[in-house]
């Protein structure tokens, strides 16, 4: 059996208030503690890889939770917001590669 963990990023700050490119978009101070608070949730789940949306937010959410496992964050544009925009059956295209790929290795 295969977990899938699918996480959307803790909070941010808000799009009204940033100024920069939207995949530069920081976590709000709120976020923050989020984040931080993650790791000891996901112990439990024996995560054996984690990927992540190269938006800042995204990254910043998992961060933690990879160190606390000792896993790589895989980068990936697959999961981004903007690729599911574009294709959204993508994403669930990129699920099923992954948890395939996962059955393979064990």
């Amino acid at each position: 059996m295969t977990t899938l963990v699918l996480l959307r990023h803790a909070k941010a700050i808000s799009r009204s208030e940033w100024q920069g490119e939207d995949e530069d978009r920081p976590l709000s101070v709120l976020g923050q503690d989020q984040a931080s608070r993650m790791a000891a949730q996901f112990v439990q789940l024996e995560l054996k890889k984690i990927y992540t949306s190269d938006a800042v937010r995204c990254f910043d959410t998992v961060k933690g939770v990879s160190e606390a496992l000792d896993l790589d964050l895989k980068v990936t544009k697959h999961v981004s917001e903007y690729v599911y925009n574009k294709k959204p059956s993508r994403a669930v295209e990129f699920a099923k590669e992954i948890m395939y790929a996962d059955l393979l290795e064990d």
